[in-house]
């Protein structure tokens, strides 16, 4: 990881480790899931990292 934030992806989860200055993501790449979601509220971000 480089921390550098991956264009056009905020992130406003304060607890996760990839979430740096003013709510970018930092993670080499991320992944939502599932495949088969129907709304934005079926989603999740797999990618989340918790702070340690």
């Amino acid at each position: 990881m480089d921390n550098k934030p991956l264009e056009g992806v905020k992130c406003i989860v304060s607890t996760c480790a990839y979430n740096k200055d003013g709510n970018k993501c930092t993670a080499d790449s991320i992944l939502v899931e599932p495949k088969h979601a129907h709304t934005s509220d079926d989603t999740d971000c797999s990618t989340f990292k918790p702070l340690r």
